[in-house]
């Protein structure tokens, strides 16, 4: 994210954490401030299943996420998927 938006970032997306949480398969969805970068925010999401977690990325209020925030990253955001 730009140098200094952090807090910007993070006021945005403290919305569609309560949402997240109530969606069916949804087992965490946890948002993390980096204690050596402020500027630096990971969400930890736990799903029941792949399908579950694509889902979510078709729910209005993230899709409408993506042009709230454009304006304050830097680059593209990463998404990585784990396995247990």
């Amino acid at each position: 994210m730009k140098r200094g938006r952090g807090k910007d970032l993070e006021k945005i997306i403290l919305k569609v954490i309560e949402p997240t949480r109530k969606e069916p398969r949804n087992i965490a969805y946890v948002l993390h401030r980096s204690n050596d970068n402020p500027d630096e925010l990971l969400f930890d999401k736990i799903w029941t299943n792949k399908e579950a977690s694509e889902e979510h990325f078709k729910r209005p209020y993230i899709e409408d996420l993506d042009s709230s925030i454009e304006q304050l990253l830097a680059k593209e955001i990463e998404l990585k998927g784990y396995s247990e």
